[in-house]
């Protein structure tokens, strides 16, 4: 009977342990911007796979030919025609990137070598065959960075044809990228990561869908008093926790703000309330960014919704700099 009673005691702490904290804990303030507003509002997620010859060619920079389509092997693809093609690719979390492409060589008489340059770091050599394969290599955190970076294909020689005026180097399917700590493809390809708007009803604030790594940016003024107050939720679905960094630069630093949400091992909250101090910033215009992703090595990708995320002023004491994990 004791042990019956001590049980229930324990369950009944577990559970108010997980809860979510009650909402008067925040003080009331009142909301001068709503930062999930889409005028604005620009968003950026990680490149997880290109698909050539799809139509898509914002990522391709130089030396490929037009999107086409290869009866015989049912698939789309664009021709590498110069020695050296370029593509572009985004990159959030920086850190040791693997690669899976899939092309054919253009059949020459000699073999086609393929050096790859990341950034103009060369990064791997491979001999193309003239038939669909894949081919994967790594690249390291160290010539990577956060942002837009460069992915070239050096090709060592370039085949003709007698009624085309263009010269061939290889024909490009797809490449599917993912960080090396996690296979690239094991179910499938890899998920894309997005931003993207949940449907509600009329005159609702429309929460945003983020699967990371993705980030929400938008450059806004910062009133006195201010703080950023957002709201972070996992879907029933997550299986994985998520990472939140919040980055506010102002032209000469940038500060980050890291908050971690945990997908609960018994019955609780999925959910967190973040509130960051502003006032460092008051009366200057910010670059604001609000990154989701998952954690290190924990999964590929991560799904949260953002709430609500608002900039607001009041008279109550201020917060403190942030939410810790």
């Amino acid at each position: 009977m004791r042990f019956g009673c001590a049980a229930a005691l324990l369950a009944a702490a577990l559970l108010a342990a997980c809860e979510e904290p009650a909402s008067h804990a925040t003080p009331a303030r009142t909301n001068v911007a709503d930062l999930l507003a889409q005028r604005g509002l620009r968003t950026v997620a990680e490149t997880r796979e290109i698909l050539f010859g799809s139509g898509e060619r914002r990522q391709l920079v130089d030396g490929w030919s037009v999107d086409e389509y290869d009866r015989t092997e049912d698939a789309a693809f664009v021709w590498a025609i110069a020695r050296e093609a370029t593509l572009t690719f985004e990159v959030l979390d920086v850190t040791d990137e693997q690669f899976l492409a899939t092309l054919s060589a253009f059949p020459t008489p000699a073999p086609q070598q393929i050096s790859v340059l990341v950034n103009g770091h060369e990064v791997h050599q491979f001999v193309a065959e003239p038939l669909y394969l894949e081919y994967r290599f790594v690249v390291p955190a160290a010539v990577l960075r956060r942002g837009t970076n460069r992915l070239t294909f050096r090709h060592d020689q370039l085949g003709d044809v007698s009624n085309d005026q263009r010269r061939f180097a290889a024909a490009y399917r797809s490449i599917l990228i993912g960080p090396q700590c996690l296979p690239l493809r094991a179910f499938g390809p890899p998920v894309k990561p997005e931003v993207r708007q949940q449907k509600v009803g009329r005159g609702l604030a429309a929460p945003l869908e983020i699967v990371g790594p993705a980030a929400l940016r938008r450059r806004v003024g910062i009133p006195a008093d201010a703080v950023l107050q957002y709201r972070l939720s996992l879907p029933a679905s997550a299986r994985a926790a998520a990472v939140s960094t919040v980055r506010i630069g102002d032209g000469t630093s940038t500060k980050e703000i890291v908050t971690r949400v945990a997908v609960p091992w018994f019955r609780g909250g999925r959910a967190r309330e973040v509130e960051v101090d502003l006032s460092p910033w008051s009366g200057k215009t910010v670059d604001l960014e609000l990154e989701v992703a998952p954690d290190v090595c924990g999964a590929a990708v991560t799904n949260v919704i953002v709430d609500r995320a608002t900039i607001a002023v009041g008279d109550a004491a201020k917060p403190s700099r942030g939410s810790g994990a």
